[in-house]
């Protein structure tokens, strides 16, 4: 969202002024644009959790529709479809892990969470690429709001091909610290465009991930 840039750069001219009349030894100006700095978070932080529940709202909406779209290619009740797409995550993810076994890539654990026998905790999401029009190219994906080291982001495009990005948490701190999060989940949109793929950040710059697509060195390596 510019308006944030834009208020972040606001924010960084006024820690500047703070710094020089802290050094002059002007109280008056220092408490002044301290003020002013803090209405100035303020508004960043409103900002952002706006465009954290934009992203929200439309990551819902348009699952919603797609789980419709299912609905009407093969009448069940939606329940069932929940459980038949846990299902196929749980399947990739199992597909997954099989993989890169054969790169003598071991991992022990259920479900979505697992550990490398270097000691590293891993979080894997699966999400398919979404057909309608306005959805392609786009993946939204989710894991459990809990420490992690490494997140892998498995998705699959409507041609099957199964893209695997494999995320250091420590590396990319400032993008993970800025990811939108909702219901005890993190949030995780990711768009494929002409630069590679990219993670979209609520409220900030994307981030490019297209390096970090099989990068299968982050889970090697056993426990000294």
């Amino acid at each position: 969202m510019p308006a944030i840039k834009e208020l972040q750069e606001v924010k960084m001219k006024i820690f500047k002024i703070i710094a020089s009349s802290a050094k002059d030894k002007d109280a008056n100006a220092t408490v002044r644009w301290s003020k002013a700095a803090e209405q100035c978070e303020k508004l960043i932080q409103e900002l952002t959790d706006l465009d954290n529940r934009i992203m929200s709202f439309n990551d819902s909406l348009w699952q919603r529709q797609e789980g419709d779209a299912e609905t009407a290619q093969c009448p069940m009740p939606k329940s069932d479809i929940r459980r038949s797409a846990k299902r196929r995550g749980l399947e990739k993810r199992h597909e997954w892990i099989s993989k890169i076994s054969t790169e003598n890539i071991l991992l022990t654990g259920h479900g979505t969470r697992y550990v490398t026998q270097s000691g590293k905790s891993l979080s894997i999401a699966f999400a398919n690429e979404l057909s309608r029009a306005q959805l392609k190219n786009k993946w939204f994906l989710g894991i459990k709001d809990e420490p992690t080291q490494v997140v892998v982001l498995l998705c699959q495009d409507l041609d099957g091909n199964l893209h695997d990005f494999i995320l250091p948490v420590t590396e990319i701190k400032p993008t993970w610290n800025a990811l939108g999060r909702n219901n005890g989940q993190i949030k995780f949109h990711i768009l494929r465009a002409s630069e590679g793929f990219v993670l979209l950040i609520p409220g900030g710059e994307s981030l490019n991930i297209t390096k970090y697509l099989g990068k299968y060195q982050l889970l090697k390596g056993h426990r000294i």
